[in-house]
């Protein structure tokens, strides 16, 4: 990235903030929330959207930023920050930067120019502000499952419009809503499964949800983000949690810097929704029906623990565990190993083992499944940090079912120790 030459900016009273997060963002993909400034040194609280390298990042965020502010500037920190939290601060050293871009010493690196440090936002006024309250967005989604006894294959597809509202910025308001466009569920026989089974159908009443409805609201949520010094972080959350779930919970986790594990432990108390109802909660458990037998107050959590190993072998790869309470109101531990490649594309698989015997699951005996996540810059010609995640469960019953939480706090906090960001290897 190259360093622009001209009138060169005097004071900071000079600087055109709005031109620079403009810029910062077009060039570099940090949009910026707030900047503040302190004696020779300016900060830019910003989230990335762009780059999953981010040394590319940061040496187009160095350039903006070198030609937007006056020479006498001698560092600028970059905290990035997701659901209002500060994950990761790098600072850029501003001679060391123009060094490496005038190429005044032997193989540059703009890594010479940078450090981490502590994603601390300096505790003056901003001399800059544009935080971005709402959002929203659309996306298709693709719910499917083979080798059942109702139909080898089971799909619905839809598209989901979702948006958010910060009332302050640690308190989000969110929703989302659910239009089904396609589904062959009219093969699930799901007020009484044919292998005979009498567990709370907290997944094969799925047929309800769709079926019943053409547009269905599919979550609304307050949740609450907070972080305790560097290694803590905490979202609490109520409302309608997923399709099928209502109620309020809490997750935590603690994961350093540059560490390969992380541990965490969320607890939620739950109902089942009612199908036939927009706002509607189950008040008894045999409210749907004799034959299906439903969980109308019920506790499911789990302790998590997270592991990226190290040796040569399994280079490249994550094992998560998660032991607790699952919505079935069976205990157990779900079981996931996933590889990822140079690209960045993640292939994985799951299995539940709980105390729920073979017979009272039902056929397929236990929950399992696998997934593949695709990053999208492996596709496109224009540089995107987002991704697509696709999964394949055969034979849905309801043993070994997890909550699907709106927020996983392993994947906010991700750059923390990047798994999902970790930059291309292929380039």
């Amino acid at each position: 990235m190259w360093l622009r030459y001209g009138l060169p900016i005097s004071t900071m009273v000079d600087v055109d903030w709005q031109a620079l997060d403009n810029e910062l963002n077009d060039v570099a993909g940090y949009k910026t929330s707030s900047a503040y400034q302190q004696n020779d040194s300016v900060t830019f609280v910003t989230k990335q959207n762009k780059y999953r390298d981010r040394d590319v990042a940061l040496e187009r965020a160095a350039a903006v930023i070198t030609n937007h502010v006056p020479n006498d500037v001698r560092t600028y920190t970059i905290v990035e920050e997701s659901k209002g939290i500060p994950i990761k601060a790098t600072e850029i050293s501003a001679q060391d930067y123009r060094d490496v871009a005038n190429v005044t010493y032997f193989d540059p690196s703009i890594r010479d120019a940078v450090q981490d440090v502590p994603p601390v936002v300096a505790g003056v006024e901003p001399v800059y502000e544009d935080f971005e309250r709402f959002s929203y967005g659309f996306e298709p989604h693709l719910d499917q499952s083979f080798g059942g006894p109702e139909g080898f294959y089971i799909y619905s597809l839809s598209v989901i419009g979702g948006g958010a509202f910060w009332l302050t910025r640690n308190l989000e308001l969110s929703s989302s809503i659910a239009i089904n466009l396609l589904d062959n569920y009219e093969k699930l026989n799901f007020t009484a499964p044919e292998d005979g089974t009498s567990n709370y159908r907290v997944r094969t009443l799925v047929r309800a949800y769709v079926s019943e409805n053409d547009a269905y609201l599919n979550n609304l949520q307050l949740t609450w983000f907070e972080h305790y010094g560097q290694n803590w972080y905490q979202q609490v959350y109520g409302g309608y949690l997923e399709s099928m779930f209502a109620g309020v919970g809490t997750e935590v986790l603690y994961r350093q810097p540059s560490s390969n594990w992380a541990i965490g432990a969320d607890f939620n108390a739950v109902a089942q929704r009612a199908p036939s109802s927009t706002f509607g909660i189950f008040t008894d458990d045999n409210a749907y029906g004799s034959n299906a037998k439903v969980l109308s107050r019920g506790l499911t959590g789990h302790f998590s623990i997270y592991y990226q190993p190290e040796w040569s072998l399994l280079e490249g790869t994550m094992l998560r565990l998660d032991t607790g309470k699952f919505l079935a109101q069976d205990v157990g531990t779900r079981f996931d190993f996933s590889k990822q490649f140079d690209s960045g594309m993640i292939v994985g698989a799951y299995a539940s083992i709980t105390d729920m015997s073979a017979e009272e699951y039902g056929e397929g005996s236990f929950t399992k499944g696998f997934y593949i996540s695709i990053p999208f810059d492996t596709l496109l010609y224009k540089p995107t940090n987002s991704r697509r995640s696709f999964a394949w469960q055969p034979i849905t019953r309801d043993g070994g079912q997890m909550l699907g939480k709106r927020y996983s706090l392993y994947g906010i906090t991700d750059m923390v120790s990047p798994w999902y960001q970790r930059p291309n290897q292929n380039r």
